[in-house]
Formats: C-alpha cells, structure tokens, sequence
C-alpha cells in the first residue's frame, strides 16, 4: 500500500510541477513584475482549475486527492513562489466542506477575522472589518462570523464588499475589506468540529507552513547549486568548511520544517490538532528567518539584486512567517495549553 501511495505521490508532484513551472516568477522571468503588483492571472488560474488543484484538500470522495497528496501541493505552491490564491483556495475548499458548504473551482481567500452575523428575512447581515486578506481585490473571501453564541463560516462573493488594496513585503495581495451587506443563507454555515476562527486560523497557519517548508526547500537548494558554481581563491565556494557548516545549518532547518509540517497535519481530515499545528507554524517560522539570512549570507552581493530569483523566496519566507499567528504567538499558545500538565508536562510532550 506505501508503495502504492508513494507513486500518486510522485505523479502528484510531477503533474504539478509541470502546471507551475510556466506560472512561477522563479522559472519564468517574464512574470515577476505581474508578481509584484499582485496582478491576477486568470490564464493561469484557469490551468489550476484543469488540473484540479482548488478542490485538491476536500475530502477524496468529493472529488479531493487526500491531505498529504494535497500538502505537497502546498509545499511545491511555496517553493515556486505561485503568485496566485491556489493554497488560500485549497484551505477555503476544506472550510466550506466542514461548514457544509458548497465548494467552488472559484479563486477565495480567507482571514480569520471576525464579523458580526446577524439573521433577517433576507438571510445573513454581515458587518465588520477585516485586514490583510489574501487577494481579497480579485475574488471572494471567507471570513468568521458571530451572533454572540456561534460562530460560522461566511462566503463573501467577489465585489460584494469594499477593499482598499495592501501588499506584504513579497507583493502578494493582502487587502483591507469593509463589509456590509446581506448574504443569503447557502453562504453562511457552522463548522462540525471547532469555532469558526481556530479552523480558519488553523487551517491558515497549516497551508502557510507547507509554503515556508516548500520556499525554504527551494532556498536551500538554489545555494547549493550557488556555492558549488561560485569559486573563490581558485575553487569553488562550497569547498570551504565555513560555508560546508552553514550548509549543513540550513539543511537541517529545512529537514525540521518538513517534519514539522508532517506532524501538522496529522488527523486533519477530521479536525485540526491545535497542539500539532502550534509546533507546525513555530518551528517553520524559527526556520524561515534562519534559512532566509544564511541564503542570502552565502550569496553575497548577488542574492540582493533584482535579477536573481532568490528574493522571491526569501522576501516570501519574511512575510509568511507572520500570518495566520507567528512564531512567538503559536509558541506562547502550545505553553499555555501544557502548562497545567504539571508533572504529566514530559509524557505529554512525547504524546504529541
């Protein structure tokens, strides 16, 4: 049976890697500056829609390819650097369904912000604010809602809200939504296991750790192939121990990512691991400012210009690290949540 899981893995991977490719601002030079202002491909998107990828993390029997299959979706998503909502829509997918929602093909972003819900004849009356939203400006978003006793999951769909456009520091879209307005009823729905803001924060923070791991990956590997081309004092860069150590650094932060992310997603079919995702987001997030400035230690001068891809990467791995909770906050989270094991802390830590 692994081994069976091992070649759809492999093919997974493969297939992905070839709809990316021509998509990615890494291997295609011709789409950063579409990149960097954020500019939505809808040629690309259309090629996600082809293969399949946004509804890749429902569950297989409706029409999903299974959590790990779809995580390293996520991770190759990352480590090319997409500059489309595909993760944010793979999560979406996943909250709809345990909403009892209707999935969509259709590009959505999510926040964990809160909205107030109210009912009325005409459904749903959902008002607030909410801030960084993925690519609120080009698609619909997902948001948590509250009445003051339940939360929900709320489906807004495109140009019904206001947004003033934002941007991280890798130029992704992240939009300021003001909402007001009335949603009918097929759009607001309760999830099955948990509050609508820890699944929409937990899902968040897992697909933002697939995304560090694969980008760290990425980052490791274009310095290797970096230190082993550039040559210094008549021989190559990766010949000195000094940098043999700090590749061995960045390997290994890359290594504990991928873990990480594994743990992480453990029982997701059913419900997140809070505990298990806290590790996931803090530990990627530790690794990310680690593996981005001893990248760009290793490359000099060159890992700063504008023509060298590995600030896509790195500029990526900078923003990340933050949302959906950062390091410190899921750090201070998971202590809170051991902390009254007492004397049980030890064989609750080896439990997880």
């Amino acid at each position: 049976m692994s081994d069976v899981a091992d070649d759809i893995g492999a093919m997974v991977v493969s297939t992905a890697t070839g709809v990316f490719q021509p998509l990615s601002p890494i291997t295609n030079a011709a789409l950063r500056e579409s990149a960097e202002h954020g500019e939505f491909d809808a040629a690309g998107w259309k090629a996600l829609q082809e293969a399949g990828f946004p509804q890749a993390l429902l569950p297989e029997e409706r029409g999903g390819i299974g959590t790990d299959h779809a995580f390293a979706i996520a991770r190759l998503a990352g480590a090319m650097a997409i500059p489309l909502p595909i993760v944010e829509t793979m999560g979406a997918n996943w909250l709809l369904a345990h909403a009892g929602l209707e999935p969509t093909d259709q590009p959505l972003g999510f926040s964990d912000a809160a909205v107030t819900v109210r009912r009325t004849d005409g459904g749903w009356r959902v008002s607030g604010q909410a801030t960084a939203v993925p690519w609120a400006r080009s698609c619909g978003i997902l948001l948590a809602g509250s009445d003051g006793d339940d939360s929900y999951i709320v489906r807004l769909e495109p140009g019904s809200f206001d947004s003033e456009p934002g941007r991280n520091k890798a130029g992704e879209p992240r939009d300021s939504c003001t909402i007001d307005l009335i949603v009918a009823a097929n759009r607001v729905g309760r999830p099955d296991n948990g509050t609508a803001p820890d699944m929409i924060r937990a899902i968040g923070a897992l697909l933002r750790s697939a995304q560090i791991a694969g980008a760290i990956s990425a980052a490791v590997t274009m310095t290797v192939d970096y230190v082993r081309d550039r040559r210094q004092f008549g021989k190559p860069l990766a010949a000195f121990q000094a940098v043999q150590q700090l590749l061995a650094v960045i390997a290994t932060q890359a290594a504990a990512a991928g873990v990480a992310v594994d743990l992480g997603v453990l029982g997701l079919d059913t419900a997140p691991d809070m505990r298990k995702v806290a590790i996931a987001k803090s530990r990627t997030s530790e690794a990310a400012g680690l593996v981005a400035a001893t990248a760009h230690q290793l490359h000099g001068a060159m890992g700063f210009t504008r023509e060298y891809p590995l600030h896509l990467l790195s500029r990526r791995l900078w923003s990340w690290r933050d949302e959906f909770s950062s390091e410190s906050e899921w750090a201070i989270a998971l202590g809170r949540d051991l902390a009254p094991s007492g004397r049980a802390l030890w064989s609750e830590i080896t439990r997880i």
